[in-house]
């Protein structure tokens, strides 16, 4: 009884704030195992229409307003994007531009454009084509015999990568895909490449033209700030900014790689020296209200594993909706 009056308190709390949601890849053919960061279309278009229905979605641009104003409207929404993969484009801009819901994608500079994948990709590739039972990598034998062993993997060695210096993971990389047996001519020749490469700058593009879709930067490499230097951190940063404004016009928002515990309070004044208006982490569990700090502001990660009941539930601040049908 008291979990249930607790929850209901914080759903009527979370009401009068606001949300912002992240997701990555939206995904026509899915990968044979578990990527979180590799949403279905089918799952993706439930929550798009389930938001339509329930809740008030807005740019990023119009929550900051809003903030910055001393109030922001009941159940209010921002969608956002991390790295600029193409199948935002070709899979989720028309869910998006169908229901009229705006969204900001956080690009990957030396991603956009680039035939090579980012190198989560390139290990998810990897462990899909591999033909071996097994993968030696860091000092750790991997079974890859079935796809919930390769999904075990894949989490694996991105905790790996995500904590080498950024510096190193090229020739890491080299190391893994030659213990797989698979070269990056496979990888790219491969059924799941398309669906894993990033936009180029005309599809930028013409997202910005639909009026539909904001940009903000993400760092050049994708690359752990607090595993760089400063001064190599700050042109991340700065530089990023200037590559996107080049193309797109002007950014005012930047998002962290890989969130919270990669980046430390200099990388904040890094962004606010660069002159962004907004810096967006992956503190969860944190509704925005006008008091929210506009340089630390958390979003909701959405992954494979949220399904419908789990979506809405953290949607209502703990409080799952009982006209929900979608499991």
């Amino acid at each position: 009884m008291m979990y249930d009056l607790k929850n209901w308190l914080r759903g009527f709390a979370t009401r009068k704030q606001a949300l912002i949601l992240t997701y990555h890849s939206i995904q026509k053919r899915s990968l044979p195992f578990t990527v979180w960061s590799h949403l279905s279309e089918e799952r993706f278009e439930l929550q798009i229409a389930y938001l339509a229905k329930h809740f008030r979605c807005v740019s990023l641009s119009t929550l900051l307003n809003e903030m910055a104003d001393g109030r922001i409207q009941p159940y209010t929404v921002a969608i956002t994007f991390d790295d600029g993969f193409l199948d935002n484009v070709t899979t989720a801009f028309p869910i998006l531009q169908r229901y009229r819901i705006p969204a900001t994608i956080f690009l990957t500079t030396n991603f956009v454009g680039n035939s090579q994948l980012l190198w989560p990709e390139q290990v998810s590739c990897a462990l899909t084509i591999t033909k071996k039972p097994f993968l030696d990598f860091a000092g750790t034998r991997h079974t890859i015999e079935t796809n919930d062993q390769k999904s075990k993997t894949y989490r694996q060695l991105a905790h790996v990568f995500k904590n080498m210096p950024p510096a190193d993971i090229p020739q890491q990389l080299n190391e893994m895909l030659n213990q797989a047996e698979v070269t990056i001519e496979q990888i790219n020749s491969s059924a799941w490449y398309g669906h894993l490469r990033a936009m180029d700058w005309n599809d930028a593009k013409m997202l910005r033209e639909s009026g539909l879709v904001e940009f903000g930067a993400h760092t050049i490499t994708h690359g752990c700030l607090s595993a760089l230097t400063n001064a190599d951190a700050e042109h991340e940063i700065r530089e990023s900014k200037h590559i996107i404004e080049s193309h797109l016009g002007p950014i005012d928002y930047f998002a962290y790689p890989y969130g919270e515990g990669y980046y430390t309070d200099e990388h904040r004044s890094m962004c606010m020296r660069a002159g962004y208006k907004a810096v967006l982490t992956t503190l969860t569990q944190k509704s925005i209200s006008p008091r929210t700090d506009c340089y630390a502001l958390p979003r909701a990660g959405i992954g494979a594993d949220t399904n419908m009941e789990t979506f809405t539930y953290m949607l209502h601040g703990g409080v799952t909706r009982a006209d929900t049908t979608a499991k």
